[in-house]
Order: structure tokens, then C-alpha cells, then sequence
């Protein structure tokens, strides 16, 4: 655990992405990348405040998905924020149902930000996640802008486990 600590303290470093002891909201879905990213984070010493949306697209496992993290937060004495929402309901015209949850996932993330004066909204991309995009982009024919992959920052939005692999999460 140590050496991935270490890996992903220099990369949010060299990166620019946190300073020490900064606030960052945790974009956690209760998958093993975004809780590793989450305990990482709070292990590396930043104020870490964790944001879940309930899409209640899987019926139970949608709920227990918020349960595990409601109690992982109070378990890690962290903040916790929720947004349960009726992703069908909210569809605009021509979006599919991930499109759709992107939309509303982010766009909650930065009015919480606001609501919290909280600059940073971590995501927990992988390097696999990334070579797939990039893999995705070449495959429908994007330009250069397509194969440089997921940015590390996009204004507040971070990846600060993005130096990991899958198998190192």
C-alpha cells in the first residue's frame, strides 16, 4: 500500500492537482476505484468530502450502493453528501440514460462545490480508463485532441489516481 500511496502522492505533485490539507470533493459510485481513491486521499492527508448520486437505475443495488457509503463515511468520519434522483425522468431530448447521468453527476458535483467552497472534485479514472478512451477516440476516428485521453484537470474536476492501474487499485 505504501509504494501506490507514494505513486500517487507524487503524481497529484507533479500534476499541480491538491495542495497539502486541501478540501476535495470524492465523486464515490461505492466501486473499488473511487472508495481506493477516497481512503487514499484521506490517508495522504487531504479533507476529503464524500458526494454520491443514487441514479436508481439498479433497483436495491442502487440503494445499497448509497448504504455502503453512507456508512464508509461514518466509519472514516467524513462528510457526506447524497443526490437521489430519477435518471429516467431526467432525460433530455436525444440523451441516452449514461449521458444522462454524466449531466446530471457533474453538474451536482459543481453546485456542491459552490454550495461548499470546495475547488477540487476528484474522480477516480484509472490509466486503464484512459488508454480505453484514447483506444475508443482513434476507433471512431478523433483528432489529435481525442488521442491525448482523459486531461489529469479539467478546471475543477481531478483524476489524482489516474497514474494507477486497475490491478493497482
Amino acid at each position: 500500500m505504501k509504494q501506490v500511496e507514494e505513486k500517487v502522492a507524487y503524481s497529484i505533485k507533479e500534476k499541480s492537482l491538491l495542495t497539502k490539507g486541501e478540501k476535495v470533493i470524492c465523486a464515490i459510485s461505492g466501486g473499488k476505484d473511487s472508495v481506493a481513491m477516497t481512503l487514499l486521499l484521506k490517508e495522504l492527508g487531504y479533507q476529503v468530502v464524500l458526494a454520491h448520486v443514487n441514479f436508481n437505475l439498479r433497483g436495491d443495488e442502487s440503494d445499497e450502493d448509497e448504504t455502503f457509503i453512507r456508512e464508509l463515511a461514518f466509519e472514516y468520519d467524513l462528510p457526506f453528501y447524497c443526490q437521489s434522483i430519477d435518471t429516467k425522468n431526467e432525460l433530455q431530448k436525444g440523451e441516452s440514460i449514461q449521458m444522462a447521468a454524466r449531466r446530471i453527476r457533474y453538474d451536482w458535483f459543481v453546485i456542491l462545490s459552490e454550495e461548499l467552497g470546495i475547488d477540487k472534485i476528484a474522480t477516480a479514472h484509472t490509466a486503464n480508463d484512459n488508454t480505453e478512451t484514447i483506444i475508443y477516440n482513434l476507433v471512431k476516428g478523433s483528432g489529435l485532441k481525442g488521442i491525448t485521453g482523459i486531461p489529469a484537470q479539467n478546471g475543477k474536476i481531478i483524476r489524482p489516481i489516474m497514474c494507477l492501474s486497475t490491478d493497482e487499485v
